[in-house]
């Protein structure tokens, strides 16, 4: 599951959650090609990132 939120005070500012049947799962999606590319992509337009598990 994926859900993107922007903040109410600053739409600028975007938070994507995430929800993983379990670590295995997480694992195994991280691991795609097609992800890599997007991580990629998103990098070159972000400022900062933090990532929780």
């Amino acid at each position: 599951m994926y859900a993107l939120h922007e903040d109410v005070n600053d739409p600028l500012i975007l938070t994507t959650l995430e929800a993983w049947e379990d670590l295995e799962a997480l694992e195994q999606h991280i691991k795609n090609e097609h992800v890599w590319k997007l991580v990629s992509d998103l990098r070159k337009m972000r400022e900062s990132t933090e990532i929780n598990v």
